[in-house]
């Protein structure tokens, strides 16, 4: 960090854009309320919104990315975990496949298994 000038914010030695002014406005709770929604429905922040309105970069608010559920990082943690599973069950069956361990038809059925896993994963992704 920086070092604080007296009254001033510290910013980010490796930030690339020093914002040091700052602009206040008031509104009234009705006023507040349709910007809330923004605030709530987007992973924006307040000081980033405001910016784009003022500064009328309105394009770039639509295109925003929408917050994510609070169970997202739950799902994506159990995607991966499966998938990593799935993977060390594929390189396990090819490994042996090699070595001449499983027979060809073996092989080829277990492929058919994770090949039916794999579109599960994808029918419930597309269904997200």
């Amino acid at each position: 960090m920086k070092k604080q000038d007296k009254g001033k914010k510290a910013v980010a030695s490796t930030s690339k854009v020093e914002r040091k002014h700052v602009i206040s406005l008031r509104l009234t709770d009705e006023e507040y309320q349709s910007f809330h929604e923004y605030f709530t429905s987007l992973e924006v922040s307040r000081s980033e919104f405001f910016r784009m309105v003022i500064l009328n970069r309105l394009d770039d608010i639509p295109t925003l990315k929408q917050k994510r559920p609070v169970e997202y990082r739950e799902l994506l943690r159990l995607f991966n975990k499966s998938s990593n599973n799935i993977n060390q069950i594929a390189k396990k069956i090819n490994t042996e496949y090699r070595n001449g361990f499983i027979s060809e038809s073996t092989y080829l059925r277990y492929l058919n298994v994770l090949v039916n896993i794999r579109d599960a994963f994808v029918a419930g992704i597309n269904k997200c």
